[in-house]
């Protein structure tokens, strides 16, 4: 005001300012006097902002311009006072920082902590077979700023979705990945994942020998979900223990098998199957005079040998045996090779009645 009266004034200047009080007595006499109202300026309270990456990095909060402070909220902050603190919070959250100077001047300021919140990525793979399919690691984040990715076997890429080749794909190559991306705003997340290399099923095979016009019968192992058999003649089979009946010599060869396990794995193993022939019996026949002559029959073609039927022969093994039948006679036999293999012929002996002789008497006369 420019003229107030009383003995009492209130005033807030925007400066400072002096005022002059002139004061009039009983008598009617007056004298004068000044006073100052001196207006300090506030404190220039500052504060810095900040950005973080939740639960990643702690954000610090400087403020300027006066002698004590206080904050609020003070979620997130430690210490809760003083010109320096630092920020945690779970959110972006404003901050309210109030100075205060020497002369107790007040003045405040606002802070803001951004909490930018992690990438989430996640990690995907197939699971392959040794040397067979390659192995695909694969993070459908996109738009990272980067990809590392570490693991078993020296593993190290930072391709968003690395491959392993076919032909580097071994049992080594099975554990934990783990990929750690970082975004736009420096943040970082992590994941890993768990990699199953499946082994190649291990085949074993039987390889029989056979005679001819016997059964091959194929076997194999492991227990799987496919097989495939090929061999000579365009031979294939589906089964597992496949059989092929009458054996014949062209049949001698090899057989490949292909098992596929449960998991698409496959494995190879050949069986080498052979077809012996049957041995070529060969027996002379004989002739004798009944009751005069022992007959004689000798086989060739095999090792081993047994004849039929018994009756009337020394023997009924052996190479060579000796019958005497009263009547013509046919014999069976049955030889056996050095494989194992069995064939029979058959022989006869011939018996000869004897000749009827008859004499007459002739009286002299």
């Amino acid at each position: 005001n420019t003229m107030a009266t009383g003995a009492s004034l209130t005033q807030t200047p925007a400066a400072t300012t002096t005022y002059t009080v002139t004061g009039t007595d009983a008598n009617g006499c007056v004298n004068t006097a000044t006073s100052t109202i001196t207006v300090n300026p506030l404190p220039p309270v500052a504060v810095n902002s900040s950005t973080i990456c939740v639960g990643q990095q702690t954000a610090t909060l400087t403020a300027t311009g006066a002698v004590a402070y206080s904050w609020n909220p003070t979620t997130g902050l430690n210490p809760t006072s003083g010109s320096l603190v630092h920020g945690t919070p779970a959110a972006t959250t404003n901050y309210t920082v109030t100075g205060t100077d020497a002369n107790g001047c007040v003045n405040t300021a606002t802070s803001t902590i951004t909490v930018n919140p992690l990438p989430l990525p996640t990690a995907t793979s197939n699971t392959p077979c040794v040397n067979q399919q390659a192995l695909v690691l694969n993070c459908p984040l996109n738009n990272m700023t980067s990809y590392s990715w570490s693991g078993p076997n020296s593993f190290a890429s930072t391709v968003q979705s690395p491959t392993i080749a076919v032909a580097n794909v071994i049992a080594a190559d099975a554990g934990v990945y783990t990929l750690v991306v970082m975004d736009n705003n420096t943040c970082t997340n992590t994941v890993t994942i768990n990699v199953t290399i499946h082994p190649l099923p291990v085949v074993t095979v039987n390889s029989p020998t056979v005679c001819e016009n016997q059964t091959i019968n194929l076997s194999c192992l492991p227990n799987g979900d496919a097989y495939s058999w090929s061999g000579p003649n365009l031979y294939t089979s589906f089964v597992q223990n496949p059989s092929i009946v009458h054996a014949a010599l062209n049949m001698t060869g090899s057989y490949a098998v292909v098992v596929t396990d449960g998991f698409g794995c496959h494995s190879a193993n050949v069986a080498q199957v052979v077809v012996n022939p049957l041995p070529v019996i060969s027996v002379n026949t004989d002739t004798i005079c009944l009751g005069q002559k022992t007959a004689t029959l000798t086989a060739h073609g095999a090792v081993t040998y047994t004849w039929t039927p018994p009756t009337t022969l020394n023997s009924i093994t052996g190479t060579t045996v000796l019958g005497d039948p009263i009547t013509t006679t046919n014999y069976t036999v049955t030889g056996t090779d050095n494989h194992g293999c069995v064939s029979d012929t058959t022989t006869l002996i011939f018996v000869r009645p004897l000749p009827i002789i008859t004499t007459s008497s002739v009286t002299p006369k």
